[in-house]
C-alpha cells in the first residue's frame, strides 16, 4: 500500500508555499499590488480576482493537509511513547511531560489550521466585519503555529535518542522555531509602528517579516516528513452498534468510527 501520509507535509509546501507565490505573481501581473521594492502583505495578493479564488483554494486545501500532518505526527509520537519510552533513562524528560507536550502540540496545530481556513475565507479590504475576521484568523494561525513549533521542537529533542526523531530534524525544528518567533516579534513591532505613524500600506519591515514568518511555518510543517515516513500503515476501523429505534422492535444501525491507529515501520 502506498504510504500517502508521507505526502501530506509535501502538499502543504506546494499548495501554500507555491500557491502564495503564484497568487503574488498574478497580483503583480494584473496590477492589484505594487511591484518591488514595495512589498505587499500576503493577504493583499489574494484580494482581487483572479488571484482571489486561487488564494482561497490554495490556503483551504493547505490547511487541510496541515491538520492531517499534525494529527499523523501526534499519533506517531504517541505510538512511540507507548512502545519504547523509558522515563528512567538518563537525559530524558519525564514521560508525562512529553505526553502533555505532544497533546498540547496537537491542539495548537488544530487551531493553527483553523486560523488558516479563516484567513482564506474572509478577505481583507472588504467590510469591517470581514476584515476583522481575517485578522483574527491570521492572529490565531500565527500564534498557534509558533507555539506548535516550540512544543514539537521540545518533543523532538526529548526523544532524539530513540528512533522517534533524528538529531537533524530536532535541530532544524529548533532553529526554525527561533526564526519564526523572531519574525513574529518583528511583525508585531513593525505593525504597531506603522499604526502609530499612520503608515499605509504597511512598511516593508512589517510585510517582509510576515512573508518570512509564513514560509518558516510552511517549512516547519514540511519537516514532519522525517517522522511520517516511519509510519508503516494507517488502519481505520468501523464498528457497528445495534440499537433500537423509537418504534419498538425496529432495529436501528448506528455507525461508530474509530480514529485511525498507526503502525510504525
Amino acid at each position: 500500500m502506498m504510504r500517502v501520509w508521507i505526502f501530506y507535509p509535501i502538499f502543504v509546501l506546494f499548495l501554500m508555499g507555491g500557491g502564495i507565490a503564484i497568487c503574488y505573481g498574478i497580483a503583480v501581473t494584473t496590477g492589484s499590488v505594487q511591484r518591488p521594492p514595495i512589498w505587499p502583505t500576503v493577504s493583499e495578493t489574494g484580494v482581487c480576482t483572479p488571484a482571489r479564488g486561487w488564494f482561497t483554494m490554495f490556503l483551504t486545501w493547505g490547511s487541510f493537509f496541515i491538520l492531517a500532518s499534525v494529527y499523523c505526527y501526534y499519533k506517531r509520537i504517541d505510538k512511540e511513547l507507548v512502545a519504547g519510552y523509558s522515563p528512567n533513562t538518563r537525559g530524558y524528560c519525564s514521560l508525562e511531560s512529553v505526553k502533555r507536550c505532544n497533546c498540547a502540540a496537537l491542539i495548537f496545530g488544530v487551531f493553527g489550521s483553523i486560523g488558516v481556513t479563516v484567513v482564506s475565507s474572509f478577505q481583507t479590504n472588504c467590510d469591517k466585519l470581514t476584515t476583522t475576521n481575517h485578522f483574527a484568523g491570521a492572529l490565531i494561525a500565527f500564534i498557534s503555529l509558533t507555539v506548535y513549533a516550540w512544543l514539537v521542537a521540545f518533543v523532538s529533542f526529548s526523544l532524539q535518542r530513540l528512533s522517534c526523531c533524528d538529531k537533524f530534524w530536532a535541530t532544524t525544528r529548533a532553529v526554525l522555531a527561533v526564526l519564526a518567533t523572531a519574525s513574529f516579534i518583528t511583525f508585531v513591532v513593525g505593525f504597531g509602528l506603522d499604526k502609530k505613524n499612520n503608515i499605509n500600506p504597511n512598511s516593508n519591515l512589517t510585510t517582509i517579516a510576515e512573508w518570512i514568518m509564513i514560509y518558516l511555518a510552511i517549512l516547519y510543517v514540511f519537516t514532519l516528513v522525517g517522522d511520517l515516513k516511519k509510519i508503516e500503515k494507517v488502519k481505520m476501523e468501523f464498528d457497528l452498534i445495534r440499537g433500537v429505534s423509537h418504534q419498538e422492535g425496529d432495529p436501528l444501525l448506528i455507525y461508530g468510527v474509530n480514529l485511525p491507529s498507526l503502525n510504525q515501520a
